[in-house]
């Protein structure tokens, strides 16, 4: 009886899961209408959306891979730091 209940809740978690997004992703397309219908350019809304993503992520990425920063950096780090800024 319990394995059956751990089932039915799990299935329960994937479906509201997959209803959320799909709210989401229809309140993102009504913004974005809105947005757009103001003037406002497309290139705007890329930009401001990769800088929102940005300061969100910023916090998690620096506690996550704080420890694995090194503790000198050389010329060599810098050079491959440049080289990997221009090609990406």
């Amino acid at each position: 009886m319990g394995y059956m209940r751990g089932i039915f809740f799990e299935d329960f978690l994937i479906i509201s899961g997959l209803l959320l997004i799909q709210a989401v992703y229809g309140f993102y397309t009504i913004f974005l209408n809105r947005v757009l219908a103001l003037g406002f350019s497309s290139l705007f809304i890329i930009y401001a959306g990769n800088f929102v993503g940005a300061i969100f992520l910023l916090p998690f990425a620096f506690l996550i891979e704080r420890k694995k920063w090194p503790w000198r950096i050389t010329a060599a780090m810098v050079v491959q730091f440049g080289l990997i800024a221009l090609g990406g």
